[in-house]
């Protein structure tokens, strides 16, 4: 078969993830993860069946497949039925679970993972990001690429606030107008219910995403518009202005703006904080850059003023939400938290399985007990409590070598677009680690994807071989 018609069915591929996964109610009920998983194996397939048809398989930066495969081998083994004296040697708690709740006539060989099918699915999951993020470094290896996917991305942000506003002004009780939700969700829609997220902080966190990349863009082309450095001032602005240029940065500056308003209004904490933490790298990463430093700051003084114009105007709302901090209900986190650290007490090596903190948690639950907490609402203490720190020693090592590698070449990139797309995609991943520790994003499908595939593009923009300069447009 022509390669052509493999590329095209891995960049209609990712372009159909882009757009389904936040759609499909961020892809969280099993049959839209389904439809996401099926989709991001067939991109993979494709992506294969091309480099077998070109007999061109040069993977980027073959040292991150080790560890990752080595991250889903461990979670393998948690569901490799092992003998019960095995268990009970390696992993006492796990095998106390199964002889305590296990059924009747059960075989003797027991997992330590004590929800099987819900560690395998969540594997599917990951191996699904993972698949995506290869995938991208390896497909996307110049620069209108890269642009295409960037582009997709920010758009999809834009029609996810767009939907989000006008589901709220002509709302029917239905999400999208025709999924109906549950009576306690419908009386809280104004504050909860975003576009298709039930959830504001998860809307929330998947714009937190997109904003570093429509400004990193908008970005992009204050510092194309720079030519003639020398020249008077009016004759630099008059320039300006007769670029090409200067409508695609008024575009994704506005985007950049109102998405970031929007993220705002959800009043979502985690978010709020996330951004500014995203923010606060992006333009500290561009200042770095001796050529960009006097743009990154004009630049960033328009973006504090307009930012500031938005906080003044919500501050009342914004000052409220923070000071909740010390209600009882926002209290009810940190109980879980603290909760938390009993189950990795008693879990300590090999955890209790990737994704059964929903199982374990009520025996271990203190506070709030007409209250089901089927996640940790920090999705690092909950990686504790599923992966053990043997599993998170593992994950660990993909994550570091992945942020030095592109750090690293970050700063030793010579290429404009790669260095502003670079900071703003290190910005996205910021912002996201930052909120993940105060929620669950990366345990919803749509946010998880899309950081992988943001993941992606940020390598792939840094990350460019040398043998990749033979292109015309290269990063």
């Amino acid at each position: 078969m022509n390669s052509k018609v493999f590329e095209t069915v891995i960049e209609k591929g990712v372009l159909f993830l882009i757009i389904f996964t936040p759609l499909a109610f961020g892809s969280v009920q099993e049959w839209a993860s389904s439809v996401m998983e099926f989709a991001a194996f067939i991109v993979l397939g494709a992506w294969i069946s091309k480099a077998w048809s070109d007999d061109t398989v040069v993977l980027r930066d073959k040292r991150l497949l080790v560890p990752a495969a080595g991250f889903l081998l461990y979670v393998l083994f948690q569901v490799t039925p092992l003998p019960q004296e095995v268990l009970a040697a390696i992993a006492p708690a796990n095998a106390a679970i199964h002889r305590n709740f296990g059924l009747s006539g059960d075989t003797d060989w027991k997992t330590i993972s004590i929800h099987p099918w819900a560690t395998r699915q969540e594997l599917l999951r990951v191996i699904a990001y993972l698949a995506v993020f290869f995938v991208i470094i390896n497909h996307y290896r110049d620069r209108e690429k890269i642009q295409r996917l960037v582009r997709a991305v920010i758009m999809m942000g834009a029609f996810m606030v767009v939907i989000a506003i006008s589901q709220k002004m002509t709302w029917n009780g239905r999400v999208l107008w025709f999924y109906p939700v549950e009576a306690h969700l419908e009386s809280a829609r104004n504050a909860a219910i975003w576009g298709p997220y039930i959830n504001r902080n998860h809307f929330a966190g998947y714009l937190e995403m997109v904003v570093p990349l429509a400004l990193a863009t908008s970005f992009y082309r204050v510092a194309k518009l720079g030519k003639g450095r020398h020249a008077p001032f009016m004759n630099k602005l008059t320039n300006a202005w007769a670029s090409r240029r200067f409508p695609e940065f008024t575009l994704y500056g506005l985007l950049g703006l109102v998405m970031t308003a929007t993220l705002f209004a959800t009043l979502s904490r985690g978010a709020i904080m996330g951004i500014l933490f995203g923010l606060l790298v992006f333009f500290g990463l561009a200042r770095s850059r001796g050529r960009l430093k006097k743009r990154a700051d004009l630049f960033a003084m328009l973006g504090m003023a307009l930012l500031l114009i938005q906080v003044v105007g919500a501050w009342s709302q914004i000052e409220g939400r923070f000071e909740q901090l010390g209600e009882e209900q926002t209290l009810q986190r940190a109980w879980v938290w603290k909760d938390s650290l009993d189950i990795i007490k008693d879990f300590p090596l090999f955890g209790t399985g990737l994704g059964t903190f929903g199982d374990i948690y009520p025996s271990y639950q203190s506070h709030s007990s007409l209250i089901r907490y089927d996640r940790a609402h920090n999705d690092y203490v909950e990686a504790l409590t599923d992966l053990g720190y043997f599993g998170i020693f593992l994950a660990a090592i993909p994550v570091v070598m992945y942020g030095r590698s592109v750090f690293n070449r970050w700063k030793a990139h010579d290429r404009t677009y790669g260095r502003i797309m670079g900071a703003g995609g290190m910005a996205s991943l910021t912002a996201m680690a930052v909120h993940s520790g105060m929620d669950f994003n990366l345990h919803v499908p749509a946010n998880a994807l899309l950081l992988a595939i943001i993941a992606g593009i940020t390598y792939a923009t840094v990350c460019r071989r040398d043998g990749d300069r033979s292109s015309k447009s290269h990063v």
